[in-house]
């Protein structure tokens, strides 16, 4: 039997990283399903995951940092699309201290003014989940200031008899 903290054996702490799933994980990411919202990364204890934004180059990524990462899936249990999981990986085929983009898209920028808004997938799936049936149109392409200094049209798509939107009788 092999004695714990002895020179010629394993030490505890050498023990305990076996077992650890540090580093021996990786990211996957549903492509269809992620919009970026970032939570993985906000939610993250460790900061292996982190959100890098580039206004000038329009670009948003998402970053694994794979020596951070513990594996304790708070990541999984916060993504609201379930797009997120991490497998284990069978090697250690990531050098210490790199990171990996494990989502990048394209920044939307508000139409009136320019000002950077959110990644495009985000609008994308947003607009998607809106009934359009609902009679009015969400403004994802303006910023919240730009946003309130425009007038709403509402107006029902495919107006049925005549009502409008509060239920009365169109004219």
């Amino acid at each position: 039997m092999c004695s714990v903290g002895s020179k010629d054996n394993i030490t505890r702490r050498e023990l305990l990283g076996i077992f650890s799933r540090k580093g021996d994980v990786t990211p996957i990411i549903e492509r269809e399903k992620c919009t970026g919202c970032g939570l993985c990364a906000t939610h993250c204890p460790k900061g292996a995951i982190t959100i890098l934004q580039n206004a000038q180059e329009n670009i948003y990524r998402i970053l694994f940092h794979h020596d951070l990462c513990d594996g304790c899936d708070t990541c999984e249990k916060h993504c609201p699309e379930h797009g997120f999981q991490l497998q284990q990986r069978s090697g250690r085929n990531v050098p210490d201290g790199s990171s990996t983009v494990i989502f990048e898209d394209r920044i939307l920028r508000c139409t009136a003014c320019n000002t950077p808004l959110f990644p495009e997938a985000m609008a994308k799936r947003l607009k998607a989940r809106v009934d359009s049936t609902a009679g009015f149109d969400l403004l994802f392409n303006l910023c919240p200031s730009c946003r309130m200094k425009t007038p709403w049209k509402v107006e029902r798509i495919g107006k049925s008899k005549g009502e409008n939107i509060a239920g009365g009788e169109g004219t």
